[in-house]
């Protein structure tokens, strides 16, 4: 979810998608909503602003290139659009949801689009599954360099 900040109309029109949830900047002295957006004067109104922003904005999500996922239906930043619009939530991420395989990097946590968690699956069961006893439900792998 975004926040523009804005001088004009015209930069509205360049940079307003459906992930902005409010406008701010030099803009908001003049107009109060554009296209159902809520125009809010930052210096005048920083209550308002932050309530919105603790209302509207959420975790991050993974935001993986669209050619590589769309698990959903969506891309990334189309389900923060449908987010907003209150159509989806943030827990419809696929991509999220049900992950078979982790991997963690230094104890921080990969997001692994569909095609690369299958692939580092079946590899890992195709390789296991070849050891004496690696027939199993589950497999932990540990790496420490």
């Amino acid at each position: 979810p975004r926040i523009i900040c804005a001088d004009s109309p015209e930069q509205l029109q360049e940079t307003v998608d459906d992930t902005v949830f409010a406008i701010s900047g030099k803009i908001s002295e003049r107009i109060d909503e554009w296209n159902d957006i809520p125009v809010i004067n930052a210096r005048k109104n920083i209550i308002k602003l932050a309530d919105l922003t603790e209302e509207k904005v959420f975790a991050v999500l993974p935001l993986a290139n669209a050619e590589c996922c769309r698990a959903c239906g969506y891309s990334c930043q189309e389900m923060v659009g449908a987010i907003l619009a209150g159509k989806m939530n943030r827990k419809d991420c696929l991509l999220l949801k049900n992950e078979q395989i982790g991997i963690k990097v230094d104890g921080r946590q990969l997001t692994l689009v569909p095609f690369v968690r299958n692939l580092f699956t079946a590899i890992i069961n195709s390789l296991v599954g070849n050891l004496e006893g690696g027939k199993g439900k589950k497999i932990e792998i540990i790496i420490d360099e």
